[in-house]
């Protein structure tokens, strides 16, 4: 009678597997360095998307109107590096645009009217997903949007300086109309949809919203 294989691996056989496993991992590992910058955009673009849905929802509900104020960086600046986004509520309704005001840090100097309250901030740069995702003044080099959004997608479309430096707004209000306003507080004339891009390395994808309707597209990377 033959004798029987002893039960257990050999020393080759378990160095065999390690190596099998150290290869796999490594592999993911690179395949996930590769996809983060798309998984980041994809992350902050969805927490938009929802932070403007709790905006009009609650102009609705409250009677009054709920600004999303975006920040984008300038080139060369060295505070609020990656851009942020204000959620305002503007219950007297007076368009007091001009009266926000931010530090060095970004963080809001001014109080609120009476009345008005500061919802929420995002501020890009410092969290989980948010450390690597910008919403910087630089255009969407090789980024286009489709139909009704159709043309090249800007930074931020609806921008310009004003005071407490570049920005823009999108307004909800209590009547479901949504308007787009500039850095002055002016309303932006003449765009079917206000554009804006976030961006991380090499990935980045657009939020466009159409004042008209208030409908909402996210073009992910």
């Amino acid at each position: 009678m033959g004798r029987q294989r002893a039960s257990g691996f050999t020393l080759l056989e378990v160095m065999v597997v390690v190596a099998i496993i150290g290869i796999l991992a490594g592999i993911s590992v690179t395949t996930l360095s590769r996809m983060q910058p798309r998984m980041d955009v994809m992350g902050a673009l969805d927490d938009l998307s929802s932070t403007l849905a709790q905006a009009q929802a609650r102009a609705q509900s409250r009677g009054g109107d709920v600004w999303v104020v975006f920040l984008p960086t300038s080139a060369g600046t060295t505070t609020r590096a990656r851009g942020g986004i204000l959620v305002y509520e503007d219950l007297d309704r007076d368009l007091a645009f001009g009266s926000l005001s931010f530090d060095a840090q970004g963080h809001l100097t001014t109080a609120p009217e009476p009345g008005d309250e500061v919802l929420s901030q995002t501020w890009y740069g410092g969290e989980p997903f948010r450390g690597r995702v910008q919403l910087a003044l630089k255009p969407g080099e090789g980024f286009t949007l489709n139909a009704p959004f159709s043309g090249a997608a800007a930074t931020c479309n609806f921008c310009s300086n004003g005071p407490g430096g570049f920005r823009g707004a999108i307004i909800y209000q209590a009547n479901g109309e949504v308007r787009l306003v500039d850095g002055t507080g002016a309303p932006v004339a003449n765009l079917n949809a206000g554009v804006v891009t976030l961006s991380s390395d090499a990935a980045r994808g657009a939020l466009a919203v159409a004042p008209a309707t208030g409908f909402a597209r996210v073009t992910r990377p």
